[in-house]
């Protein structure tokens, strides 16, 4: 083999390994900040959710009529059920026991 077929073999695999790495880098960090996006608009979603479940229950509140568990359950109760048509299921907890 000539000097020049050895110099291109070696400068052909520096060339395929550097791509290889370099493209590696490149998805790993589009996974990362694909994680981070949905991890911010979950959270986002789920500030949205308990802001309008508090709105909800001042609401209630504001019109005189007392809150207790039964109606803080039927308004969570009905936001979990309107998001599940949505597919997104909503964990309900009460005092640390699941409820829903």
């Amino acid at each position: 083999m000539r000097f020049w077929q050895k110099s291109l073999l070696v400068v052909l695999l520096l060339f395929i390994l550097t791509l290889d790495v370099s493209v590696m880098m490149i998805m790993k960090k589009s996974w990362q900040l694909n994680m981070e996006r949905e991890i911010q608009r979950a959270s986002s979603e789920q500030a949205l959710i308990a802001n309008n479940i508090y709105e909800n229950l001042n609401s209630i509140k504001s019109r005189g009529m007392s809150i207790h568990d039964t109606v803080l359950f039927d308004v969570a109760r009905s936001y979990a059920d309107y998001y599940r048509q949505q597919g997104i299921t909503l964990q309900l907890w009460d005092q640390g026991q699941f409820s829903v």
